[in-house]
Protein backbone atom coordinates (compact mmCIF):
# COMPACT_ATOMS: atom_id res chain seq x y z
CA UNK A 1 0.00 0.00 0.00
CA UNK A 2 0.97 3.49 -0.91
CA UNK A 3 2.35 5.81 2.13
CA UNK A 4 0.99 9.54 2.06
CA UNK A 5 3.43 12.09 2.25
CA UNK A 6 1.71 15.19 4.03
CA UNK A 7 3.92 18.55 2.83
CA UNK A 8 1.95 21.69 4.48
CA UNK A 9 3.81 24.77 2.93
CA UNK A 10 3.35 28.80 3.00
CA UNK A 11 5.06 30.11 0.04
CA UNK A 12 8.99 29.78 0.06
CA UNK A 13 8.10 28.28 -3.65
CA UNK A 14 11.98 27.62 -4.35
CA UNK A 15 11.81 25.10 -1.59
CA UNK A 16 8.47 23.53 -2.31
CA UNK A 17 10.01 22.82 -5.61
CA UNK A 18 13.34 21.53 -4.58
CA UNK A 19 11.51 19.17 -2.18
CA UNK A 20 9.09 18.17 -4.40
CA UNK A 21 11.73 16.82 -6.65
CA UNK A 22 13.62 15.50 -4.24
CA UNK A 23 11.08 13.36 -3.27
CA UNK A 24 10.47 11.80 -7.22
CA UNK A 25 13.95 11.61 -8.14
CA UNK A 26 14.26 9.49 -4.86
CA UNK A 27 11.25 7.98 -3.62
CA UNK A 28 11.13 4.12 -4.96
CA UNK A 29 8.29 3.10 -2.85
CA UNK A 30 4.33 3.54 -3.44
CA UNK A 31 3.49 6.88 -1.91
CA UNK A 32 1.05 10.10 -2.12
CA UNK A 33 1.55 13.28 -1.87
CA UNK A 34 -0.83 15.88 -0.35
CA UNK A 35 0.31 19.18 -0.24
CA UNK A 36 -1.78 22.24 2.17
CA UNK A 37 -1.31 25.33 0.48
CA UNK A 38 -1.56 27.55 4.30
CA UNK A 39 -2.30 31.11 2.59
CA UNK A 40 0.31 31.40 0.42
CA UNK A 41 0.79 34.20 -2.37
CA UNK A 42 -0.46 34.07 -5.57
CA UNK A 43 2.95 32.50 -7.49
CA UNK A 44 2.73 29.31 -5.08
CA UNK A 45 -0.47 28.54 -5.33
CA UNK A 46 0.08 29.14 -9.14
CA UNK A 47 2.35 27.14 -9.51
CA UNK A 48 0.87 24.64 -7.19
CA UNK A 49 -2.45 23.98 -8.70
CA UNK A 50 -0.48 23.26 -12.14
CA UNK A 51 1.69 20.27 -10.45
CA UNK A 52 -0.10 16.60 -11.30
CA UNK A 53 -0.42 14.08 -9.17
CA UNK A 54 -0.44 15.34 -5.89
CA UNK A 55 -3.57 16.23 -3.70
CA UNK A 56 -3.99 19.86 -2.96
CA UNK A 57 -5.53 21.27 -0.15
CA UNK A 58 -5.93 25.46 -0.26
CA UNK A 59 -6.50 27.93 2.94
CA UNK A 60 -6.89 31.16 2.18
CA UNK A 61 -5.22 32.46 5.52
CA UNK A 62 -2.43 31.10 7.49
CA UNK A 63 -3.85 28.33 10.14
CA UNK A 64 -0.86 27.02 11.22
CA UNK A 65 1.81 23.81 11.21
CA UNK A 66 -0.55 21.87 13.34
CA UNK A 67 -3.89 22.80 11.44
CA UNK A 68 -2.35 21.96 8.40
CA UNK A 69 -1.32 18.67 9.20
CA UNK A 70 -4.15 18.13 10.71
CA UNK A 71 -6.14 18.39 7.17
CA UNK A 72 -3.61 15.95 5.34
CA UNK A 73 -4.36 13.76 8.11
CA UNK A 74 -8.00 13.51 7.64
CA UNK A 75 -7.05 12.55 3.95
CA UNK A 76 -5.07 9.76 4.84
CA UNK A 77 -6.09 5.89 3.62
CA UNK A 78 -2.90 4.75 3.99
CA UNK A 79 -1.20 2.50 6.91
CA UNK A 80 1.11 4.78 7.35
CA UNK A 81 2.12 8.58 6.70
CA UNK A 82 4.73 11.02 6.24
CA UNK A 83 4.77 14.41 7.95
CA UNK A 84 7.38 16.91 5.94
CA UNK A 85 8.30 20.66 6.39
CA UNK A 86 8.67 22.30 2.81
CA UNK A 87 12.72 22.91 3.38
CA UNK A 88 13.76 19.37 3.27
CA UNK A 89 15.10 17.75 0.61
CA UNK A 90 15.33 13.30 0.49
CA UNK A 91 17.65 10.97 -0.26
CA UNK A 92 17.48 7.84 -1.94
CA UNK A 93 15.42 5.40 -0.28
CA UNK A 94 14.87 7.27 2.98
CA UNK A 95 10.71 6.44 2.77
CA UNK A 96 11.67 2.75 2.31
CA UNK A 97 14.49 2.25 5.07
CA UNK A 98 11.86 4.26 7.43
CA UNK A 99 9.43 1.82 6.40
CA UNK A 100 11.12 -0.71 7.28
CA UNK A 101 11.79 0.05 11.04
CA UNK A 102 7.80 0.08 11.23
CA UNK A 103 7.02 -3.77 9.55
CA UNK A 104 9.64 -4.91 11.84
CA UNK A 105 8.62 -3.56 15.40
CA UNK A 106 4.68 -3.43 15.35
CA UNK A 107 4.78 -1.03 18.57
CA UNK A 108 7.02 1.59 17.07
CA UNK A 109 4.61 4.37 16.25
CA UNK A 110 6.76 7.04 15.02
CA UNK A 111 10.30 7.21 13.27
CA UNK A 112 12.49 9.79 12.02
CA UNK A 113 16.18 10.30 10.18
CA UNK A 114 18.98 12.17 10.86
CA UNK A 115 19.69 15.68 9.01
CA UNK A 116 21.78 18.47 8.79
CA UNK A 117 19.77 21.40 11.31
CA UNK A 118 18.28 20.66 13.57
CA UNK A 119 17.83 20.65 17.64
CA UNK A 120 18.16 17.29 19.44
CA UNK A 121 20.20 14.22 18.82
CA UNK A 122 18.90 14.08 15.35
CA UNK A 123 21.59 16.67 14.01
CA UNK A 124 24.21 14.47 12.23
CA UNK A 125 27.49 16.37 13.05
CA UNK A 126 29.40 15.08 10.88
CA UNK A 127 27.47 16.04 7.69
CA UNK A 128 29.21 17.83 4.97
CA UNK A 129 28.53 18.56 1.68
CA UNK A 130 28.73 21.09 -0.72
CA UNK A 131 26.34 20.03 -3.84
CA UNK A 132 23.30 17.71 -4.19
CA UNK A 133 26.04 14.70 -5.35
CA UNK A 134 27.98 15.03 -2.46
CA UNK A 135 24.94 14.73 -0.12
CA UNK A 136 23.88 12.16 -2.18
CA UNK A 137 27.05 10.43 -1.02
CA UNK A 138 26.81 10.91 2.43
CA UNK A 139 23.30 9.58 2.88
CA UNK A 140 24.69 6.73 1.25
CA UNK A 141 27.68 6.33 2.94
CA UNK A 142 25.51 6.27 6.20
CA UNK A 143 23.12 3.52 5.34
CA UNK A 144 25.41 0.47 7.59
CA UNK A 145 26.95 3.23 9.92
CA UNK A 146 27.70 2.21 13.38
CA UNK A 147 26.15 2.47 16.60
CA UNK A 148 22.63 0.65 15.77
CA UNK A 149 20.63 2.22 13.27
CA UNK A 150 17.49 2.73 15.50
CA UNK A 151 18.02 4.58 18.44
CA UNK A 152 14.64 4.92 20.38
CA UNK A 153 13.82 8.66 21.70
CA UNK A 154 10.81 10.09 23.40
CA UNK A 155 11.24 13.04 21.11
CA UNK A 156 11.30 13.27 17.48
CA UNK A 157 11.65 16.66 15.26
CA UNK A 158 8.50 16.74 12.98
CA UNK A 159 10.47 18.30 10.32
CA UNK A 160 10.42 14.87 8.47
CA UNK A 161 8.29 11.93 10.54
CA UNK A 162 7.04 8.52 9.18
CA UNK A 163 3.87 8.04 11.60
CA UNK A 164 1.62 5.19 11.89
CA UNK A 165 -1.73 5.18 11.01
CA UNK A 166 -3.10 3.47 13.99
CA UNK A 167 -1.15 6.04 16.15
CA UNK A 168 -3.79 8.90 14.56
CA UNK A 169 -7.05 6.62 14.79
CA UNK A 170 -5.69 6.41 18.75
CA UNK A 171 -4.62 9.95 19.90
CA UNK A 172 -6.10 12.08 17.47
CA UNK A 173 -4.22 14.34 15.55
CA UNK A 174 -2.12 17.36 16.41
CA UNK A 175 -3.12 19.83 19.04
CA UNK A 176 -4.21 22.74 18.05
CA UNK A 177 -3.70 24.82 20.89
CA UNK A 178 -0.01 25.13 19.65
CA UNK A 179 -1.27 27.80 17.71
CA UNK A 180 0.88 28.26 14.16
CA UNK A 181 2.97 25.68 15.19
CA UNK A 182 6.39 25.09 18.30
CA UNK A 183 6.74 22.29 20.57
CA UNK A 184 3.32 20.21 19.17
CA UNK A 185 5.84 17.27 17.76
CA UNK A 186 7.04 16.91 21.47
CA UNK A 187 3.15 16.55 22.60
CA UNK A 188 2.66 14.48 20.26
CA UNK A 189 5.35 11.97 21.20
CA UNK A 190 4.57 12.59 24.49
CA UNK A 191 0.59 11.28 23.70
CA UNK A 192 1.80 8.26 21.43
CA UNK A 193 4.36 6.76 24.48
CA UNK A 194 1.58 7.14 26.97
CA UNK A 195 -0.91 5.30 24.55
CA UNK A 196 2.06 2.48 24.03
CA UNK A 197 3.87 3.38 21.08
CA UNK A 198 7.27 3.94 21.09
CA UNK A 199 9.32 7.06 18.90
CA UNK A 200 12.90 6.05 17.45
CA UNK A 201 15.33 8.22 15.38
CA UNK A 202 16.51 5.91 11.92
CA UNK A 203 20.59 6.80 11.95
CA UNK A 204 21.06 4.93 8.72
CA UNK A 205 18.85 7.94 6.78
CA UNK A 206 19.60 11.07 6.26
CA UNK A 207 17.74 14.22 4.51
CA UNK A 208 19.20 17.97 3.83
CA UNK A 209 16.90 20.87 5.69
CA UNK A 210 17.12 24.36 4.16
CA UNK A 211 17.86 27.16 6.26
CA UNK A 212 20.96 25.87 7.62
CA UNK A 213 24.42 27.52 7.43
CA UNK A 214 25.79 25.19 5.41
CA UNK A 215 23.27 25.72 2.08
CA UNK A 216 24.41 29.62 2.96
CA UNK A 217 27.76 28.50 1.69
CA UNK A 218 26.51 26.49 -1.37
CA UNK A 219 25.38 29.31 -3.91
CA UNK A 220 22.85 29.08 -6.51
CA UNK A 221 22.12 25.98 -8.30
CA UNK A 222 22.41 23.59 -5.01
CA UNK A 223 18.66 21.97 -5.24
CA UNK A 224 18.07 22.64 -8.61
Amino acid sequence: METTIIIPCKDGLPYTKACLKSIRNNTSTPHKIIVIDDGSKPETKKFLKQIRGITLISNKKNVGFPAACNQGMLRCKSDFFVIMNNDVEVTKDWLKLLLYNMHKDEKLGIVGPMTNYVSGPQIDPNAHYNSTEELERYAESIKNRKPPRLEFFPRIVFFCVLIRTAVYKKIGGLDLNFGLGNFEDDDYCLRAHLTGWSCAIDHSVFVHRYGSKTFKKIGKGFGK
